[in-house]
Order: structure tokens, then C-alpha cells, then sequence
């Protein structure tokens, strides 16, 4: 009777066992898959703060063209070019 209780012993060692193999490697996986998804997500974020910067930049060039071409020198180099007029 007692090696019988010993076998079963194993036996739910055993499954208790394989059980909780099943949900370390479960486990594992869910923390890779996280890990995937937070490294693509700093990508993301380097790019789109990469891509803000140089609009940024670009903002600045374009309002100083803005403020150039608002001014007499910037209406005037427009009209020379586009229009072929000449300053007297």
C-alpha cells in the first residue's frame, strides 16, 4: 500500500511539475513578445522624434523665406526673376 502512495506521489509530482513548466515557458514567451514590442516602440519613437526635429528645421527655413519674400528685397528678387524686371 505505501509503494502505491509513493507512485501516485511521482505521479502528481510529475504533472504538478510539467504544469508548471507549461506556464514558466508560457510566461517566457509573454516577456519576449513584451520585450519585441517595447524595442519596436523605441524605434518608432527615435524615428518620429528624428522626423519632428527636421520639421522643426524646416519650419524655421520656411518662415524666414516667408518673412524674406513679405519684405521690399523679397518682392523685388521675385520680380526679377519671375517677371525679368530690372532695377534702375
Amino acid at each position: 500500500m505505501n509503494e502505491f502512495k509513493v507512485i501516485i506521489s511521482k505521479k502528481k509530482l510529475t504533472t504538478i511539475n510539467s504544469i508548471l513548466l507549461i506556464f514558466t515557458v508560457i510566461f517566457g514567451l509573454n516577456i519576449f513578445k513584451l520585450s519585441l514590442v517595447n524595442f519596436n516602440l523605441y524605434k518608432s519613437k527615435h524615428a518620429l522624434e528624428k522626423h519632428y526635429s527636421n520639421l522643426l528645421k524646416e519650419n524655421k527655413y520656411l518662415m524666414k523665406e516667408i518673412k524674406f519674400y513679405q519684405s521690399n528685397q523679397g518682392v523685388e528678387k521675385l520680380a526679377r526673376e519671375r517677371l525679368n524686371f530690372i532695377k534702375n
